[in-house]
């Protein structure tokens, strides 16, 4: 889990977008199947978000809550993303299914 952080929460701050991230958590991967969930909590400008992964039939933490910074200089919203990050040779594939979204009431 990367993420990048800052201390100015204002809309018109500086944007941390040419940081390194910083890495929060690693796991190792020994199969050919991995389940993650992330969970968003936007009530009441909360803006942060969690993400977990399936450890045999339990969900565990994975990284920090990160909390997502909203800035004027670009709209864009709250994005998630499904990709494939290779870090020992280029290439490879991935196979997203069974992608859920579910809007909580608060």
């Amino acid at each position: 889990m990367l993420a990048r952080t800052t201390d100015d929460k204002t809309i018109f701050g500086n944007l941390v977008d040419k940081e390194t991230g910083v890495e929060y958590a690693r796991i190792p991967v020994d199969s050919d199947k991995v389940t993650l969930k992330a969970f968003g909590n936007f009530v009441n400008n909360t803006d942060e978000c969690e993400f977990y992964y399936m450890d045999g039939d339990y969900w565990k933490n994975l990284g920090i809550t990160h909390n997502m910074v909203w800035k004027m200089d670009q709209f864009v919203g709250t994005r998630y993303g499904l990709f494939l990050y290779s870090t020992k040779e280029i290439g490879g594939t991935a196979q997203f299914s069974r992608f859920v979204y579910n809007v909580m009431k608060s």
